[in-house]
């Protein structure tokens, strides 16, 4: 094993230091509910890791407007922060690892296709 020490490392945030993927989820089934759309567990888990304008067209189809399709991955989103805010948190053991780097003077970044809203929330 190599005794190299890191210079810096990248995480990602959704599903990786905060356990949020259930919240995003559940945000896609009530939009989907309000459009008249049912999600199944398998459709939810191919949204997974998709950016929401690649995930809008699969939901209502290609031919949504810009500007509607702003509207719902705002509706969209605004559910998940109502939802996930009161259960924020690092994944456990992530505090602990977090700290350990910095004190080895490991930079640390984190890394989303979050919107910012979202990632202000949780940073």
């Amino acid at each position: 094993m190599s005794s190299r020490k890191f210079q810096g490392v990248v995480f990602d945030m959704n599903g990786t230091l905060v356990d949020d993927i259930p919240y995003h989820f559940e945000a896609w089934r009530l939009l989907g509910e309000e459009l008249g759309v049912v999600l199944s567990d398998e459709d939810l888990q191919s949204f997974n890791g998709l950016k929401n304008e690649d995930i809008l067209p699969k939901l209502v189809g290609p031919g949504v407007s810009k500007e509607r399709g702003a509207q719902l991955i705002e509706r969209k989103e605004q559910m998940y922060r109502a939802s996930y805010l009161p259960h924020l948190a690092l994944v456990d053991g992530a505090r602990e690892l977090l700290a350990r780097l910095r004190s080895g003077s490991v930079r640390v970044a984190i890394a989303s296709s979050a919107p910012p809203e979202n990632r202000a929330m949780v940073i």
